[in-house]
């Protein structure tokens, strides 16, 4: 039997009194524009048909456990219309795959966009900013995000998946394929200097913060350290073109690229150290203090790794790279194919059906082999779905292995891995039909995460921080499953069909 997924905590929502809305005018032109707005009504009706009302019982949950006062119901409702729209937008922006800045102009302009999102009352519509858009990726955390990934695969399994999301068939839970990747972070090629240059940046931006704010200690024109900085990382790219003299002009380099960072380092302390003796230092302040602080406490080891490989000319470990001062956990992962031999980011596991939903996922904080990535998804899939709903495991030879083989027999799960034994895979290939076609169907998983980092993601992650990320991530699946869903055929398609058949005939 199949397990419920209710709401975290007990809510009861409030009845919401209906609005009058703007009347969507009608636009008679390419079919693309009806292609889109079909897609939008489709998107709507599922989250009608239950994600929206889950979306908002775990959000109030999650607002009541975090209020130290209790609320009126006045405060509930509003709280409950403002969480149907951080579903509608973050879901609409992540289909249109638009940044936050784009997606307010666009949602400003578009008829179509402010009724899905539930901003088209009559008379002043208000658009969210930017910055209101950014907090609503943050509205829930992962494990809610995640809960409500389950509860809407469940209920597309779900025998009636056809009257509740309007389905043609339940989708199948049988069997499902598995890879991993890597989802990249926003950052540039991790060079040494250009990291020096970063801290110099930053360092620079919340001196010049915080002396616009009032606080002052004697030192030169902040923006000369800037400008030198910059002129030596150019300085250090034309040196490494020279193969004759490069290499010593580049100690050379980096050893004033040295003395300036540890110069803005000393400012930099001094005005930290001014924050804290303010009488009544301001958030923006704080702010600065903190970006500075965080900067401090990786410069040296930046330094020392940049005095290691350019000045000693030693080789660094890759658990002991700095590969950014923003995103500390950015690992480098080695995928050893071609034109990616190494990537920077974390491993992304994700597990599909063959309807293309995403069922499972995974982004670990640190790099981990795909074997172990499997092996914790097992316990995953059995409390999401349900003891035997998952029969069979199809993945690539990276996950194969005695742990993973154990792991799958021990659930009750058919073993599909393609063998790492070249001899093995041959003799299983001759002897399996099953798993043949099995592994023909993987294949078109590459083309899944092709769409989720490409398409969905938009090549990298663009939120700072691994638990922003996990969101990240988690909204951008969720949008991805409703958009496989939304285009799966429909009962009524399915019954007007056979209609138009049963007449020509």
């Amino acid at each position: 039997m199949r397990p419920s997924t209710p709401a975290a905590r007990p809510v009861v929502l409030l009845s919401q009194q209906l609005a009058l809305r703007l009347p969507v005018p009608h636009v008679a032109g390419p079919a693309e524009f009806t292609e889109y707005c079909a897609l939008c009504a489709r998107v709507d009706a599922l989250l009608e048909a239950g994600v929206e009302r889950d979306f908002v019982t775990r959000s109030v949950a999650e607002w009541s456990r975090r209020r130290q006062r209790a609320f009126t119901q006045d405060e509930q409702q509003a709280f409950q219309r403002k969480s149907q729209q951080a579903l509608r937008c973050t879901l609409a922006r992540a289909l249109l795959r638009e940044s936050l800045r784009d997606f307010c102009c666009h949602l400003a302009e578009s008829a179509v966009l402010q009724r899905f999102c539930r901003l088209d009352h009559l008379g002043a519509v208000t658009i969210p900013g930017h910055s209101e858009l950014q907090r609503f990726t943050q509205w829930l955390p992962v494990a809610e995000m995640r809960a409500l990934l389950e509860r809407l695969v469940n209920e597309a399994s779900a025998p009636d998946a056809t009257s509740r999301l309007g389905l043609a068939a339940p989708v199948s839970l049988d069997t499902v394929f598995a890879d991993s990747t890597c989802a990249a972070t926003n950052i540039h090629y991790p060079v040494d200097w250009l990291l020096l240059r970063d801290a110099v940046r930053t360092l620079i931006q919340a001196i010049q913060v915080l002396r616009a704010a009032g606080v002052k200690s004697r030192m030169p024109e902040p923006s000369t350290f800037v400008r030198d900085m910059n002129q030596g990382c150019i300085k250090m790219a034309q040196a490494g073109k020279n193969k004759k003299t490069g290499k010593a002009q580049q100690k050379e380099i980096l050893r004033a690229m040295k003395a300036l960072v540890q110069t803005v380092r000393e400012h930099a302390d001094r005005y930290g150290a001014l924050v804290g003796t303010h009488p009544a230092p301001t958030g923006q302040m704080i702010a600065a203090q903190r970006r500075m602080h965080a900067v401090l406490a990786r410069l040296p080891k930046v330094v020392q790794l940049a005095h290691d490989r350019i000045i000693g000319e030693r080789p660094v470990e890759n658990a002991e790279k700095v590969l950014s001062l923003y995103e500390p956990a950015t690992a480098v992962i080695t995928r050893g194919k071609a034109g990616a031999q190494v990537e920077f980011g974390y491993s992304l596991f994700v597990v599909e059906q063959r309807h293309g939903l995403i069922v499972d996922w995974a982004l670990p904080a640190h790099p981990q082999a795909d074997v172990d990535l499997l092996q914790e998804a097992v316990p995953r899939w059995e409390a999401a779905y349900g003891k035997g709903t998952i029969t069979t495991a199809v993945t690539d030879r990276g996950c194969d292995g005695p742990a993973s083989r154990a792991t799958l027999a021990k659930a009750g799960i058919g073993n599909s891995l393609c063998p790492r034994n070249r001899q093995q895979l041959e003799q299983r290939l001759a002897e399996d039909v099953a798993f043949r076609a099995q592994l023909r169907r993987r294949a078109q998983t590459e083309g899944r995460i092709a769409i989720l980092k490409q398409t969905f993601l938009g090549g990298a992650l663009h939120t700072k921080g691994h638990a922003h990320q996990e969101q990240e991530v988690a909204w951008v699946i969720l949008a991805h499953n409703l958009w496989v869903l939304a285009r799966l055929p429909m009962a009524s398609t399915l019954a007007r069909t056979a209609c138009n058949n049963k007449t020509k005939r």
